[in-house]
């Protein structure tokens, strides 16, 4: 159960950000109300096989990176 603050917090963002300061309390209402082809809809929209990556990361054995510099620069081994 959350205090009249967090409560009053979370209605004046919902208002902000335009979603209506009932938004929260139909939150688990819309959950529910999404069905198996909604999710079905969706992954077929924006998973798709061809752009897919796989990555298998684990440490190197002698403890040495495998070159590069920087953050983002690639750690371990790299096949």
């Amino acid at each position: 159960m959350q205090r009249f603050s967090s409560q009053a917090s979370n209605y004046a963002l919902d208002e902000l950000y335009g979603l209506g300061y009932k938004s929260s309390s139909r939150y688990v209402e819309r959950i529910q109300a999404v069905t198996k082809a909604d999710i079905q809809r969706v992954a077929q929209k924006y998973l798709k096989t061809e752009a897919a990556v796989v990555s298998i990361v684990h440490p190197c054995s002698s403890g040495q990176n495998s070159g590069g510099e920087g953050a983002g620069a690639p750690q371990g081994l790299v096949h």
